[in-house]
């Protein structure tokens, strides 16, 4: 009895808790418009990271150089869709610093198979980050980078990676060594994953 007479005094004020106002007024339908404010609205910044990875279809390679014993390489990438440059300085036969060494790992080479690892600037985060493998006998050069944009959606940023080729007709000589600048490699794939 006692739970029936409860039941029956809360009843009238579950009764008169007020419904959701509809935040539209009155016979007007909701906006299918996001604010410009908002990102990933669908426009992208045509100088955002986005629209020029869209865009773009090489890489630079700033600076490469091969020492004369062809032991050592170094070249700085340019991404035009990134505000930072990625440094990459190696050298073949040696484990680069900082390495985790198994019981039977043998030093990377300029082989061709072996592929090197160049870390960003620490502004780009885990951005940026560059492999390339290269074969000194035959001057190839093979090159991937992944990239994160986030100004279409920072919510659901966009991993693009990256891939591409470039020959290297300076070790062709018995001289040993090259420097050329401004290389371009141009892409033989991008991927993007959001």
């Amino acid at each position: 009895m006692n739970f029936l007479v409860s039941a029956l005094l809360l009843a009238p004020a579950a009764l008169a808790i007020p419904a959701p106002q509809d935040p539209t007024p009155s016979g007007a339908a909701p906006s299918a418009t996001p604010s410009a404010e908002v990102p990933g609205n669908g426009e992208l910044d045509p100088n955002g990271c986005t629209a020029k990875t869209n865009s773009l279809d090489s890489w630079d390679l700033d600076s490469f150089s091969l020492t004369d014993d062809n032991t050592t390489l170094s070249f700085t990438v340019v991404n035009q869709a990134l505000e930072y440059t990625v440094a990459c300085n190696v050298i073949s036969g040696e484990f680069p610093e900082g390495a985790v060494l198994g019981e039977n790992a043998t030093a990377p080479e300029f082989n061709g198979e072996d592929r090197f690892l160049c870390t960003p600037p620490l502004e780009a985060e885990a951005d940026g980050r560059v492999q390339f493998s290269f074969d000194v006998e035959s001057g190839k050069l093979d090159f991937k980078q992944r990239w994160i944009c986030r100004d279409d959606d920072p919510m659901w940023p966009v991993q693009y990676t990256g891939y591409g080729v470039a020959n290297f007709t300076c070790v062709d000589d018995n001289a040993g060594g090259c420097a050329e600048t401004d290389v371009l490699v141009e892409y033989t794939g991008l991927e993007a994953i959001s």
